[in-house]
Formats: structure tokens, sequence, C-alpha cells
């Protein structure tokens, strides 16, 4: 495997054009769990005439049952806008999502796993490239994995400039498991690897599933990577700016929870985050 990385074993998978800028895929090899199979893809788009440590950089992580395909396709004219400004993207794709390969114990990924492991490996590689603070984008439980991390240490609070969190339901309860013991028991009889959204991108592997449904169930908590503090909770204490994106209508619901956290809630759209992206630079 050809090394670009001082750090980790990287090899440029291909390398293409998107809208007319340079699309490069790269796979990391992370090493650093106890699962050593693990690979990681990252889609870097730029300007071609681009030099590494030029222009602002944003990471993308998507949601659960998604790939790079949610910013291509949703968010396409997000990032031409943030393209012609000179920005330097990444779209980071989960294990065993989109073109990032399914690793050794696939099944039992967890959204934990992410957050601990692997959103640290691409800070680290993305920094090592490009010195400057970075911009996360994530959307929905990506965000999520995002927050856990920083919160946890994993990821360096001095090398994010700001953490966009797109979609994120602070108490997204899966309301089918509000009857005690009904999820626990889902949990003991359904051994499928996968689950399925048929409008969705991607299957999920079983342990985000497992992970999901535990902690959204009647009894569950949305914990911290220390499982010390609730992820959305009122002891949760981070410096790194965070503004949440939400509908309209949801926005009340968050705002007084927020301005305790010394964190902004906005009413989403393309255009307004992409004007948000474009002064924070």
């Amino acid at each position: 495997m050809k090394s670009s990385s001082e750090q980790y074993p990287v090899a440029l998978a291909y390398t293409e054009m998107w809208m007319g800028y340079s699309e490069d895929v790269y796979l990391l090899k992370t090493n650093n769990s106890d699962d050593k199979s693990v690979e990681l893809a990252l889609t870097r788009l730029y300007d071609g005439k681009q030099d590494y440590g030029q222009g602002q950089v944003s990471i993308f992580v998507h949601d659960t049952f998604e790939n790079r395909n949610r910013w291509l396709r949703e968010h396409e004219d997000l990032l031409k806008t943030l393209l012609k400004e000179g920005g330097d993207l990444w779209l980071f794709e989960m294990r065993g999502h989109g073109l990032s390969p399914k690793n050794r114990v696939y099944q039992d990924n967890t959204l934990n796993d992410i957050a601990a492991y692997d959103l640290p490996a691409v800070q680290s590689f993305v920094s090592e490239l490009h010195p400057g603070l970075a911009d996360w984008i994530g959307a929905g439980e990506g965000a999520l994995a995002i927050i856990k991390a920083i919160e946890a240490k994993k990821l360096k609070a001095e090398q994010i400039r700001k953490v966009h969190a797109l979609n994120v339901a602070r108490f997204h309860w899966m309301y089918r498991y509000w009857v005690p013991g009904w999820a626990y028991l889902k949990l003991i009889f359904d051994q499928r690897q996968y689950f399925y959204r048929p409008e969705k991108d991607d299957p999920e592997f079983r342990g985000v599933w497992r992970q999901l449904v535990r902690e959204k169930g009647f009894f569950g908590r949305r914990r911290t990577l220390s499982r010390k503090h609730s992820i959305l909770g009122p002891q949760l204490r981070i410096t790194t700016p965070v503004v949440f994106w939400l509908p309209s209508e949801n926005i009340n619901r968050y705002a007084a929870w927020a301005s305790r956290q010394n964190m902004v809630v906005l009413p989403y759209a393309d255009i307004a985050l992409e004007a948000h992206l474009k002064k924070s630079s």
C-alpha cells in the first residue's frame, strides 16, 4: 500500500473529476484499534490547481444508512459554492459504507467506534496535510459522533474552527421501543447482520442498529463515550463552537438548552449554511 502520510498507510484509490473539480479518493488504514483491518475512504474535492495547505478545509460526516452520496447528491450546491470559494473538502465514509471496505468484524461496528477511532484518524491525516483549522459538518448520528469525539478529547479542539450539526434530534426516541424490555427482547431475537431502509443508500450494521435500539429504548440514554453524561444533556461541556441546524419548527425545543451550552441553534437552509461557512472562513 502506497504511503502518503507519516502516520498511516494511505493509498490513492483513484482520481476523477466532479462538476469540473478534482476528486481524489484515499483509503486510510488506521491501525489504531484492536481491529487492524479497518480502512476508511476519504474523498477530497478541490480545484486541481490547488496545493495542500491552501483553502479552507471542511470535513463532512454522513448519517447512518448513508455514505458520501448524501453530500454529493443532496448538497451539491453547497459543495460547489464552497469549492468556488477555494475550499478544500473532505467527505468521510464510515466503515463499510460507500467506498470504505468492510472490516473484519464489520457486523459489530458501533457509532462509538467511529467517534473513538475513525474520526481522530481522519483529523490526524487531514491536519498533517493542512495545518490550519477545519470546519466539521455532520448529519444526524454523524454529527453526534463528532460531538462525542470532541467531548472525550479524541478530536483535538485546537484544530477545529467550528462544528455544524445538521438535523440532530436531541431526544430521538424509537417510539416502538417505549414498552419496557421490548428493545432488549428485539436485540436477543434479531440476529441479522444488516438493517435496511429502502429510501437510503447503504444498509446499517447490526452493531450500530443495536446501539441505537439500546440507547433510544424506554430506559436508554444517549451517552458520551465515557458514559458519564448524556451527549446532549445539561452536564455536557465542550469549548468548541457548535451550530445546530434544525427545521424551524424544532428550534424552540433546543434554544434554552443550547444557550446554556454556549451553542447556537439556527433554522436550516443550504444557502444559510453556505453563508455561515463562508463567513467563518
